[in-house]
């Protein structure tokens, strides 16, 4: 798999800016990343975790079947700290094995589960 494209990150980081909430979603493509979808973060704690919406997981999955693309990966965003994955974030790596983005404010870490 490719790097990540820095356009992807950038679009990312605006659609953060002065957000109090950790976002995440899904990168779609074929043979590299193309296509960052979001996903509404239902967390109860939105500012340290994320859960996303299962209607739009759902939607994430049809949109790239009916555009001829994958689902690639999931990203989300550290909005304090570092975009070392969290305790929550390796325990969710054992449930979706993709590759994860995570974005920080000055950096960004791309993880790939065991």
């Amino acid at each position: 798999m490719t790097d990540i494209d820095p356009e992807l990150i950038r679009v990312i980081r605006l659609l953060s800016k002065n957000k109090d909430r950790e976002l995440c979603g899904f990168l779609l493509g074929t043979d590299k990343y193309r296509v960052i979808f979001p996903v509404e973060n239902i967390s109860g704690k939105p500012q340290t975790e994320f859960y996303m919406d299962p209607q739009g997981i759902l939607a994430a999955h049809k949109l790239a079947e009916n555009l001829g693309l994958k689902v690639m990966g999931i990203y989300h965003t550290h909005i304090y700290g570092s975009p070392e994955p969290s305790s929550k974030d390796l325990n969710g790596m054992q449930l979706w094995p993709l590759p994860w983005l995570i974005v920080s404010k000055k950096s960004y870490k791309l993880v790939y589960p065991r």
